[in-house]
């Protein structure tokens, strides 16, 4: 096949866009499509040489895997060498015995399976700090090459006339299938082949379709291109994929490798050294990209600045250079080692990282390099590290009361779509109880309930509808396929119906008075008494058990730290704070409750409520509180409150 250098061009757009998104820059948001491109390309190459060397007769799987194998292994192998070291070193127990697993999962090309299985989201909090996350699309490939060599083989022998049709109608099922599987599962449907297998077979199908040059190839593989770079910029992770709305990028860059021709701008844009350059490396560069990401937050303990993001970003094209100059390049040369050798080194190579994962994962993270204390904490809080586990235990499920959770996170976990229904209790005021407050938001709000139920007392009713991954907002009308929407407008009915005294909000992220004011403002023209808006959690890197556990490391350790701190969640914080209580129409019926003035000062923030007989902290995982926390912070906040409210509903009720 004739080395097209736009093709590599293309490789390095792909790939600076899935860095750029996972170092945090929120204008790549959608630069996970990258890996959407790169199925593409890998579909068409693949096919190219396969399908050309069939119909010359000199098709050999023996050679296809050898080259298969020496394309992927050994930079993987250098990787996830040096990964494993650094693992052991930086991560804690918990993220440590995660490693193992994934490590496992990795040489055995599974690790897509594994993660849909865990049900760990691509967009999940705790994907940002697992150093092999990102090797799900290498599972994918090689899953899908374990078969379509021969499937193509064989369909050239019995039914060589209709090779294309037959590919378009397995790009159809399976994009059809990705469709109607994403809305209820979207995990399983953006890890697993089934429904990826589409972008694959559109670069199939290309690679067998005749290429005529056209007069307009200069103008189609322009838009291509800005398409693509503007799904890569707008789409986000609310962007449902893979499905019907991902066939616009995924055409782009079938279109872009039909049309980049020579002769052509965007050709010559691609063909530009520095971005064939960046391409040569790609497939170094995305793998070393996320390990140094994860490592660099670890050990810093921060979400990372602008300087941070960059200088991590060069480390990771450094690292590309030498893996693409001193690994792949000396494997892929046959004489240096042969077909017998790849094949033996990438078993022993493949058993060794399969065995030392799995017992670092039975050794759950090598706890035993613990003192007691930071054992004690590794064994009360290890339930969160697998995708918020605890939220499943019956200690949480009944304090909280997630039966008035919209998420039904024991019986649908990866489901958007609503619960059928609530607990009666958690909408419906009881008239015997005097006073009622609607407690409103999203899972940060479930973790306030036991401390608020704790802290007012029987003569208090709380009402509840607090659904995970979904601010309050005033709706009028529901949607049954989108669950926040649906919750909201509940919140809403259950509003109007029940008339709370107080209600009060919380939410994760995106705090803005320009969200809050009008929502506040609309509460309170439905005659609620008071509105209590609580402001961020305080939010840890990679979260607050992990942070404890390294604070434990001497005795006795330090109850407040900066170390982890999510910066970002102390400014919204602040700006919050500063421009709510500058309005002065909502100061006398509504009140905004920092939980960063009452967990922080001067720029730490606590972390352990106690240490004895056992170690309590402050959040189970990266922000979200324990029963203990909430229950102090409802005390000392929310208590004056509601008692003020309630001299205001007493007094008013016995006034001629």
């Amino acid at each position: 096949m004739t080395y097209r250098p736009e093709v590599d061009g293309l490789r390095a757009v792909a790939v600076l866009a899935v860095v750029l998104s996972h170092a945090g820059f929120e204008w790549m948001a959608g630069g996970y499509l990258g890996v959407d491109v790169f199925f593409v390309i890998s579909g068409y190459l693949i096919t190219s040489i396969v399908h050309r060397q069939i119909v010359e007769g000199r098709f050999s799987l023996h050679d296809f895997y050898d080259r298969r194998l020496r394309r992927i292994l050994p930079a993987l192998v250098a990787v996830c060498l040096v990964t494993s070291v650094a693992s052991v070193v930086i991560l804690p127990p918990t993220h440590l015995a995660m490693y193992g697993r994934n490590l496992a999962s990795v040489f055995l090309f599974a690790s897509n399976i594994q993660l849909s299985m865990t049900g760990q989201g691509y967009f999940a909090p705790g994907a940002a700090y697992q150093p092999l996350q990102h090797t799900w699309s290498l599972a994918v490939e090689e899953q899908f090459y374990l078969f379509f060599p021969i499937a193509l083989f064989l369909i050239h022998r019995v039914a060589k006339a209709r090779i294309s049709m037959l590919l378009f109608l397995g790009a159809a099922m399976s994009l059809g299938l990705a469709q109607f599987w994403v809305s209820s599962h979207p995990t399983s449907a953006y890890y697993l082949l089934p429904f990826r297998a589409w972008e694959l077979l559109l670069g199939s199908m290309l690679a067998l379709t005749p290429s005529k040059p056209s007069p307009k190839d200069g103008l189609w593989g322009f838009w291509s291109l800005a398409i693509l770079l503007g799904c890569m910029m707008g789409f986000s992770e609310q962007t449902p994929t893979p499905s019907l709305v991902t066939l616009l990028p995924v055409f782009a860059t079938t279109a872009l490798l039909a049309t980049a021709k020579p002769h052509t701008l965007v050709a010559r844009i691609l063909s530009a050294k520095i971005l064939v350059s960046v391409g040569l490396v790609s497939y170094s560069l995305y793998l070393w990209h996320q390990p140094v990401f994860v490592f660099t937050k670890m050990a810093t303990g921060t979400h990372g600045d602008v300087g941070t993001k960059v200088g991590s970003i060069l480390l990771s094209l450094g690292l590309a250079w030498m893996s693409w100059k001193w690994v792949e390049q000396p494997f892929r040369n046959r004489a240096w080692l042969s077909r017998h050798q790849i094949y033996g080194c990438s078993f022993v190579g493949s058993v060794l990282f399969l065995v030392f994962g799995l017992w670092v994962h039975h050794q759950e993270g090598l706890k035993q390099r613990l003192n007691p204390l930071q054992r004690a904490i590794h064994d009360t809080y290890r339930e969160a590290r697998e995708g918020l586990a605890y939220w499943k235990q019956d200690q949480w499920y009944q304090a909280n009361r997630e039966d008035c959770n919209f998420y039904d996170h024991l019986n649908a976990p990866d489901s958007p779509l609503p619960r059928d229904s609530l607990t009666p209790s958690c909408y419906q005021r009881d008239p015997i109880k005097p006073f009622c407050l609607l407690l409103w938001g999203d899972s940060h709000a479930t973790a306030l309930s036991g401390g608020i139920r704790l802290a007012l007392g029987e003569h208090w009713q709380i009402l509840q509808v607090t659904t995970s991954a979904c601010s309050p907002q005033l709706v009028a009308s529901s949607d049954p396929n989108d669950r926040c929407r649906f919750a909201n407008a509940f919140a809403t009915e259950v509003l109007r119906e029940a008339q709370p005294d107080v209600v009060v909000l919380a939410q994760a992220e995106g705090h803005s008075d320009t969200i809050f004011k009008p929502l506040i403002e609309g509460i309170l023209a439905r005659g609620v008494q008071r509105v209590l808006l609580v402001g961020p959690a305080p939010e840890w890197v990679p979260d607050c058990p992990s942070i404890a556990i390294r604070l434990a490391a001497q005795i006795p350790p330090d109850e407040r730290t900066s170390l982890g701190l999510n910066i970002q969640r102390v400014k919204a914080d602040a700006m919050l704070a500063s421009h709510l209580k500058a309005t002065k129409e909502l100061s006398t019926r509504s009140r905004y409750l920092s939980l960063m003035d009452y967990f922080c000062s001067q720029g730490k923030c606590q972390v352990y409520m106690a240490k004895d007989p056992k170690p309590i902290l402050t959040a189970h995982d990266y922000g979200h509180l324990t029963l203990e926390a909430a229950s102090a912070f409802a005390l000392d906040r929310i208590l004056p409150e509601c008692a003020e409210v309630e001299g205001k509903v007493s007094q008013k009720s016995t006034t001629p």
